[in-house]
């Protein structure tokens, strides 16, 4: 339930309680957790201020999350989470924002009860009843420039977690797979990404013709608080994508690529880089 009140003075906003019951259950081959029943309830509230040069907007949502297992009894566990943002036109053609958030989040049924062989990701995968809330603080930092046919686009983030949940190879086997166990730790992510988007044809002045071209770069970098790497974490990537639209035709020519990752986890191995080119063509 969700209600949305009027729009007064610039201000605005949202609030709202939700709840679900989740009743799970892996049998067969994939019996990988035991019968379990998970039911959560959160009230949260929203708000926006803005008046069309300087915006503030803030939320807070309190949870209560049971989670039952068959064999292994019952958590309980009650995340809060709190944010607040700022945003300002600082011109016709720049948008600047800011934001920073204290969040948490509950162990999933899997990360606490998991034990067993889980094919659908040909892991054998141990949970750990004891895991605690999974919390943090995240500052993000975003930009927007447009001028005429470009536009430029530019984000950069910290995560900074206290008791990071995330699931890690053992190097062990079990049922000729093998075993991944959840682990909890401090944990630091600090990325960012650029992209661009340029439309050709308004900057060459070409009529009933449709030319724009866009490309984009993101990079994260994720440590863990004993020196190590975090598990699968992508490399360094960039794309690059030119479409054309002309009458019922539309064509478009992407590429993409990433580079090696030899930053990795104990127990996975390095990934060579790669390159993928796509055209394909649309006729309307």
């Amino acid at each position: 339930i969700q209600l949305e009140h009027a729009h007064r003075e610039g201000f605005g906003g949202t609030i709202g309680v939700q709840a679900s019951n989740r009743d799970f259950s892996a049998v067969g081959d994939e019996a990988f957790i035991t019968p379990t029943e998970t039911f959560q309830a959160g009230v949260f509230i929203f708000e926006t201020w803005d008046n069309d040069v300087f915006g503030v907007e803030g939320g807070i949502r309190m949870d209560r999350v049971e989670v039952r297992n068959a064999l292994q009894g019952e958590r309980t566990f009650e995340p809060l989470n709190a944010s607040i943002g700022v945003h300002a036109h600082a011109s016709e053609r720049l948008f600047i924002g800011a934001s920073v958030s204290a969040t948490e989040r509950a162990p999933t049924d899997v990360e606490l009860f998991a034990d067993g062989p889980h094919l659908a990701t040909s892991q054998f995968e141990v949970g750990d009843p004891g895991l605690d809330d999974e919390s943090g603080v995240t500052l993000e930092a975003s930009a927007r420039w447009t001028a005429g046919p470009l536009e430029l686009d530019a984000s950069v983030f910290r995560y900074a977690f206290d008791d990071f949940i995330y699931l890690s190879p053992t190097g062990a086997e079990e049922d000729e797979l093998p075993v991944f166990e959840t682990l909890q730790q401090e944990a630091r992510f600090t990325g960012g990404e650029l992209a661009a988007r340029l439309d050709l044809a308004a900057l060459a002045g070409l009529d009933g013709i449709g030319l724009r071209t866009d490309a984009s770069i993101d990079i994260v970098r994720a440590e863990l608080g004993d020196g190590g790497d975090v598990p699968r974490i992508p490399p360094v990537s960039a794309s690059w994508g030119l479409e054309a639209e002309w009458s019922r035709f539309l064509t478009r020519l992407d590429v993409r690529w990433a580079d090696e990752q030899d930053r990795v986890a104990e127990f996975e191995r390095p990934t060579d880089g790669w390159t993928v080119v796509d055209l394909g063509v649309t006729v309307k």
